[in-house]
């Protein structure tokens, strides 16, 4: 990778992580006026949206796919999981709803082992076994028991994980487009 590519990605990295502390910030500021529906459906349909011109442009060949099951799968997942996120992002602190949000890898790594059967390392497991701790750490399970938002999150975050091994499982026949053209355009629809 050249240095202009590293510097596109790094700028891209920059942009989606301001664009999701945004959304983080304008989700918990909504919550209070909007029912989490209806936050997800317009998070859903603008993204249709924006990506309604590459469909168009691939004249909707990119909807052409054999895995559609798995996109009805992972569609009502996404709108689960995201209306749990909402939920707990309404009722969570966004410093604890953000360290939360690290539980989707580690619940697709755990996944990806049993479903996928992958093998991981040492150093992977370790890392597993760290994040966890640090999850532990964050929600803070004492005598009082854990928050609502706490379980709507990890349950969210579940989601979100097997939504990671769908991707890599459709990803061997349909291209990034396709995935996310089905993401879009079935999740819009379940959250009407």
């Amino acid at each position: 990778m050249d240095s202009s590519n590293n510097f596109r990605s790094i700028f891209l990295i920059i942009i989606s992580t301001a664009l999701g502390a945004f959304f983080g910030v304008t989700i918990k500021d909504l919550f209070f006026e909007l029912n989490v529906t209806t936050i997800g459906f317009y998070r859903f349909f603008f993204g249709l949206i924006l990506i309604s011109p590459l469909i168009i442009k691939n004249n909707f060949n990119v909807l052409k796919t054999s895995n559609l099951k798995f996109y009805f799968f992972r569609s009502g997942l996404n709108i689960l999981g995201f209306l749990l996120n909402f939920t707990a992002l309404g009722l969570l602190t966004l410093e604890k709803n953000a360290a939360l949000g690290f539980m989707s890898p580690l619940f697709a790594t755990i996944l990806a082992i049993i479903i996928l059967k992958e093998k991981i390392r040492l150093y992977r497991t370790t890392a597993l076994i760290i994040g966890l701790i640090g999850v532990l750490i964050v929600i803070q399970p004492g005598l009082s028991g854990i928050e609502i938002g706490v379980i709507f999150a990890i349950i969210g975050q579940f989601c979100f994980g097997l939504t990671i091994i769908i991707i890599k499982l459709t990803s061997k026949k349909d291209s990034s487009l396709t995935i996310l053209s089905y993401q879009y355009l079935l999740t819009s629809l379940f959250a009407l």
